[in-house]
């Protein structure tokens, strides 16, 4: 397969007919000699003489001309080659450039970018280019201004200043504008994001007690992970670390992939393995890490985690929750109402009416001033300081269901406001983190599948 300018000369292909069977005009047997299609049966006599209007020039036709044609295809090829400024890529109606490609090339050879720095520099482009297509859909605009925090932002990840980063890339060949366009599409992808997916990406209360659950060491859980560990032994090793761990979790997207990282990159004694280490209990994995794994789905690599000298990055295999128990119980809130029997409203369906008006028990007030009920009640306990029959009742309810009981000759109406695990007050900082992380995680996923339908939609067009 011919690469480069090569690809880009049309193949000159000269038609050969297919042989046909020359009939003698006055006979219908076939003669036994083939002509090719459109040659007359008799030849033409060949003029000599020059075509009206000038000399025939002899090499029109023959290869001395088709000799001709090739090379200044070739010539015109190199000559739109070496044009910095020619489209490399068109996406709809947008160009990525060879002088955009070099520049980020440039950028990630700086950034020490694992893989081909060309060909991840023209695939980021396209990217970027699809998250301005997004952005500008969407209405988002990013001011100069927010580019300058931006770039400062970035700085101080490393410990620069903004003068000291421009610097930095200039000794690199990079222009400033260079990262401006680069700062300036990560922020607007970063505000579509956000503002389509944010709302759907929420973590509930729930979903933080199931990952506290899982991480208490008598949760039962496991897991099956690989690791890749990057010394960091002093502010400059963990500057360089973390820069070079974000590239790498960003750049690897199947198993085997880890596995090879982890053998070049890794200072673990498990990278003679491939970063791969053996079933091991949730609970004994430090906290930083315990929650970056729950917030990962099978096959994904974790963001950098700071360990003692070191900065990791981690894969999940299996996450085991076969022998998880659910966390205890400290508090539940709930509301309760009470409907006596009345044959004129039977207290089933006044019941049915309730149920059908509540959302959450925020909405219980609007109706308790058209419906006054003495027997109303909020009610916060723990478990054991309840009826045994409403313990048992509240204790299966989701936050905001319902569930009516038969007492005292009526039906007791019930709805679980919220539930408090027994472990939340321990961990509220561990909380906190996993409800970050959790929400990042999926918002992530989001991300993700949404460049993959921007990326579907458009017209790509390598020149």
């Amino acid at each position: 397969m011919t690469t480069g300018i090569f690809r880009l000369i049309p193949s000159i292909r000269i038609p050969v007919a297919r042989p046909s069977t020359i009939m003698d005009p006055g006979s219908s047997r076939a003669s036994g000699m083939r002509r090719p299609p459109g040659i007359p049966l008799e030849p033409e006599p060949r003029s000599t003489a020059a075509p009206s209007g000038g000399t025939r020039n002899p090499l029109i036709g023959g290869p001395r001309f088709i000799a001709a044609v090739l090379a200044l295809v070739c010539w015109s090829t190199a000559v739109a080659a070496q044009n910095p400024f020619a489209a490399a890529v068109m996406i709809n109606n947008t160009a990525v450039t060879h002088y955009e490609i070099e520049q980020r090339t440039r950028l990630l050879r700086l950034l020490r970018t694992p893989g081909d720095p060309r060909v991840e520099a023209k695939k980021i482009l396209v990217d970027e280019r699809l998250y301005l297509i997004a952005a500008s859909r969407d209405g988002v605009i990013v001011s100069d201004s927010q580019i300058d925090d931006g770039i400062l932002e970035f700085g101080q990840r490393l410990n620069l200043s903004r003068g000291q980063l421009m610097e930095i890339l200039a000794d690199a060949g990079v222009e400033e504008e260079t990262f401006r366009a680069f700062t300036r599409a990560s922020l607007a992808w970063r505000v579509v994001v956000q503002t389509r997916f944010g709302p759907r990406a929420r973590v509930t209360e729930e979903e933080v007690d199931r990952a506290v659950a899982l991480a208490n060491d008598r949760s039962g859980a496991r897991v099956l992970l690989s690791e890749i560990i990057l010394p960091a032994r002093n502010p400059e090793e963990q500057n360089r670390a973390t820069a070079f761990a974000v590239r790498l979790s960003g750049n690897i997207d199947e198993f085997g992939g880890f596995a090879a990282a982890a053998r070049r990159f890794s200072i673990s004694p498990t990278s003679f393995g491939g970063g791969r280490l053996e079933w091991l209990p949730l609970s004994f994995l430090p906290s930083s890490v315990q929650g970056v794994v729950l917030a990962l789905g099978e096959g994904e690599v974790s963001d950098p985690v700071p360990l003692n000298d070191s900065v990791g990055i981690f894969q999940l295999h299996v996450l085991d929750e076969s022998r998880v128990k659910p966390p205890a119980t400290a508090m539940v809130d709930f509301i309760q109402l009470q409907f006596p029997e009345n044959p004129d409203h039977p207290p089933r369906a006044a019941v049915a009416e309730l149920k059908a008006l509540l959302d959450d028990c925020g909405d219980i007030h609007e109706w308790l001033l058209d419906n006054p009920n003495p027997s109303f009640e909020r009610v916060t306990a723990s478990p054991s300081e309840l009826r045994a029959e409403t313990a048992r009742a509240v204790a299966v309810l989701n936050e905001g269901g319902t569930t009516a009981l038969r007492r005292d000759g009526g039906l007791t109406f019930l709805m679980l406001c919220s539930r408090v695990s027994a472990i939340a007050d321990e961990v509220e900082d561990s909380r906190s983190r996993l409800r970050s992380q959790l929400f990042s995680r999926r918002l992530e996923a989001y991300a993700d599948n949404h460049l993959e339908e921007l990326r579907a939609d458009a017209i790509i067009i390598e020149k």
